[in-house]
Parts: structure tokens; sequence; C-alpha cells
């Protein structure tokens, strides 16, 4: 069913690395036709990082690349270069979205901005992923994801006070980006819908990573008081060494604090009317830790994972790759999908982040395409003769 929903959506996508990418992907999964544009020879620089099969780099083994690009079409297209930018401004003609997170100013540069590209297509909508936005004077500045969630605040306030500030795990900015961008380009058809007409969705992702940690900025500017790295969140409740790991002990409210003394071996502890509230159990951190160790130690995490379920407690353990890879509710639920590909042979992925319909299946995708895959079938269904698709790419355009 999912892949009905935007069957007939046409989207082109100059995308690299993730945030663009998993965007377009995003709107496949939904069924959007998605043909991804990638310069010749070299393709997208997500091809050249890891992890690769067999821990060999090739630009057909990358599973970055894979996971954020399948159920799409792949072509190769030099838009530095006049006849791939007229090329491309044919392509244009005929979509319905344009997914563009290259730095800004790029495709202006090589004649390809919003104001021409809507001459030729007035209801064309542009999707336009910078680190910095398209105006105001950090337009132009190169990101990362170091650089966002330091600039975006996430860093001070995200781990201990005794060690140096750590940036977020893996790729999480520009997936959260990717997600906002979808919104956005969807919000953006509905808007058409009703004026007939396209529109730039603009998004930063430095805007991106303010949103996600709007609540402590927000605690600053009406209360003038900044959210601050903590002592630590080491310790009970908190982080534990447990027998094959570490587990997470947390308690939101008095009930979770009641759970979570029964579970670990001292009830009474939830009858001390100083530890009823967070800043009296961290004031004690180091007593409360003293007291638990001994029975998280002696304990392995999925036995602690699971007699916490049963005692009502707010718990889950530091889990592995290869723990997520096995946990049972993720067969159960059938989230990974398993798709065929010509390199990598047969390969699970994380399925769409939502479903239509409780439990409803996800569906095997299309691989993510080889460099260059689709030329032929692209850019005959763009009115090119076969000998015109062989010219240009001898020529190094396509």
């Amino acid at each position: 069913m999912l892949r009905e929903v935007l069957q007939g959506l046409h989207v082109l996508e100059v995308g690299r690395f993730i945030s663009g990418p998993f965007c377009a992907r995003l709107l496949a999964d939904c069924g959007a036709q998605v043909i991804k544009v990638e310069p010749p020879a070299c393709g997208d620089p997500a091809r050249a990082m890891g992890p690769f099969l067999g821990d060999k780099p090739h630009p057909e083994r990358s599973g970055l690349f894979l996971y954020v690009n399948t159920n799409k079409r792949g072509i190769t297209l030099d838009l530095s270069r006049p006849q791939g930018a007229a090329l491309f401004r044919r392509l244009a003609r005929d979509a319905d979205i344009l997914v563009d997170n290259m730095p800004a100013g790029t495709l202006e540069s090589w004649g390809l901005g919003y104001d021409g590209l809507r001459r030729l297509n007035p209801a064309l909508i542009v999707v336009s992923i910078t680190d910095f936005g398209l105006s105001g004077p950090h337009k132009g500045f190169k990101g990362s994801q170091l650089v966002h969630a330091a600039m975006g605040g996430w860093m001070s306030s995200n781990v201990m006070d005794t060690r140096a500030p750590v940036r977020p795990g893996g790729w999480v900015i520009h997936y959260v980006a990717g997600v906002a961008a979808a919104l956005g380009a969807m919000t953006a058809v509905f808007h058409r819908d009703i004026t007939g007409e396209g529109i730039v969705v603009e998004l930063s992702q430095q805007e991106v990573m303010l949103e996600v940690g709007s609540a402590q900025f927000t605690a600053q500017m009406h209360t003038g008081v900044g959210v601050t790295r903590s002592p630590g969140s080491l310790g009970f409740p908190g982080l534990l060494p447990c027998r094959d790991g570490w587990v997470g002990l947390n308690a939101m409210s008095f009930r979770n604090w009641a759970n979570l003394c029964k579970l670990v071996g001292h009830p009474e502890l939830s009858e001390e009317p100083d530890l009823a509230r967070m800043a009296g159990r961290q004031a004690r951190a180091a007593e409360l830790t003293a007291m638990v160790l001994p029975w998280s130690e002696s304990r392995g995490k999925w036995e602690i994972l699971m007699d916490g379920l049963k005692q009502g407690a707010t718990v889950g353990f530091v889990a592995t790759t290869e723990d997520i890879a096995n946990f049972p509710i993720h067969e159960e639920r059938g989230f990974f999908v398993e798709v065929a590909h010509p390199e990598m042979g047969k390969v699970k992925l994380p399925g769409p982040p939502f479903r239509l319909g409780a439990g409803a299946p996800h569906t095997s995708p299309t691989p993510a395409p080889t460099l260059g895959q689709h030329n032929n079938e692209v850019y005959q269904e763009a009115g090119l003769s076969q000998e015109e698709v062989e010219a240009m790419a001898q020529e190094g355009t396509i």
C-alpha cells in the first residue's frame, strides 16, 4: 500500500551523501518515481564511504549508499557542462520535485537556478538543503555533523561536564534533515495543489539541529537560565555496567522511581523523601551507585531488560549492532527487508520508518542503482536517440 501513495509524482535528485538522498528515498518508499543524478566517473561521494561489503572499498559496495538510495533510478550527467545543463533542463520540464543538497549557489553557477527552471516548469517544487540556508551571513559556509552539533548547542548539554563535549554518533543530523526535507516537499505539493504554482522549500541543516534541541533554548529564552552539561549520567539512576555490557535505568516520575527501586532490590529507597526528586538522587549518586552496582554487575543485559519490563521500570541496555540485528521484535515486525543487489548479493536493510496500517508488512525495495545504470532508459524517455546517448557518453557529458 505504501508504494502506491505517491505514484505519478516525479522527483529529480541532485543529491550527495545523506540528507538529500534520504529525503528522495523516503519519497521513493511511498511510490514517487525518483531519478538520481550523479556526476560521471566518481558518482555520489557516499559511494566512497563505508561500510563496505567484505571491508573492501568499491563504489558499488557501499552500505551507506545502498541504504539511502533504494527504490531509485540512477543516471550520470555532468551539470557543469553546457550540454549537461541543457539536458538537465529537459528532465526538469517534466519533474514535480527537484531535491538539491549541493552547496548553496552550486546549481545557480551552472545556470540551473530556480528562477530559470521555474520559467521552464512553473509547477516545479525545489527542495534546497544547505548547511546554513540560502540567505544570511553564513550562506555558502560549509558544515558537517560535528559543526552543526557544536554550533547548534547539542554538544553543550549532551554529556558529563567532566570531559570534553562529544558529537552525536552516526549521522543523525543528516537523517533528520532528510526527514524534514521530505515533509517540506509534501507540504509544497499540497501548496501547489491549491495555488497551481511551484515553490522553493528551503532547509538549513543548522536550523534543523536547533529544532532538535529547541526545548533547551526555549528554557533559556523564557527563564534566562541555560541548560548545561550534567555532573554525569554514569551511576544510579543512569548508566551502569552489567555482566555483558551496559544498562540504562531511568525514572521520570515517582512511580517509575518506586518501580526502579524494587527492580534493583532496594524498595526502601522510594520511601526516602529526599530521593523523590531527581536533584536529590543526583546529590547522592555515589552512594546509590555503590548500593546498586553489585546487583547490575551480577546480571546480564537481557535479564535486566526483561525483569525491568515486568516490574514497570524504565530500563534499556546499550545495544550493539549485533544485538539490533538479532532483536526478536524486529524479526516479528518484519522491520528489516531484503534487497538483492547485483554487486553485494542479498542484503538486509531497515525498512521505511513508518507503515500505512497497523502491522502492515514492508515490501522489499529495488536496490540502489549502479553508477549510470539507467542512462539509456531515462535519456531515451527524454527523447534522445541511442546514438545521441552514446555520443554524449563518449564526450564525458553523461
